[in-house]
């Protein structure tokens, strides 16, 4: 028996028939695929799990700020070195900053090279930080307190 003759009107009906029943087929074997995955038996480590070993100590305690040594000699506490003022300008070569050191103020730029082998690494608007001996120090302006001044 012969097939009736294709309707023009009937063409777009067919093709998303067919369309319909492609996506069908292929949803049906990601289906299938993804069954089968989580079916299998995971992968075996390459190595066995070290649940006694401990875990590096040091770096976490540099990231959460806990010294691992004793202060230095030339730390700014021991030092008696005070940030007094920081004037701060968009080219950072033109930035000054004001340190008072042992009694006496001076006036420093970014690179200055300072006692104790220390030099000025940045100035910031409320900062200053000293680079040397493999360590960065950063002093910070004091608050000030105005004597009648209620807060």
């Amino acid at each position: 028996m012969p097939f009736p003759p294709l309707n023009s009107s009937a063409l777009p009906g067919a093709l998303a028939a067919l369309l319909l029943l492609g996506m069908a087929c292929s949803l049906a074997l990601q289906a299938a695929d993804w069954r089968s995955r989580l079916e299998m038996p995971s992968a075996a480590p390459e190595r066995p799990h070290q649940a006694t070993a401990q875990p590096a100590i040091e770096p976490l305690l540099e990231l959460f700020g806990t010294p691992l040594r004793k202060a230095p000699a030339y730390a700014p506490a021991h030092l008696d070195w005070q940030l007094q003022a920081s004037f701060t300008q968009s080219d950072s070569r033109q930035s000054r900053a004001l340190i008072r050191m042992a009694g006496q103020t001076r006036r420093v730029a970014e690179g200055d090279a300072l006692d104790h082998g220390l030099h000025v690494r940045l100035i910031a608007p409320r900062h200053v930080e000293l680079a040397g001996h493999g360590q960065v120090i950063q002093l910070a302006l004091q608050p000030t307190r105005l004597d009648g001044v209620q807060p």
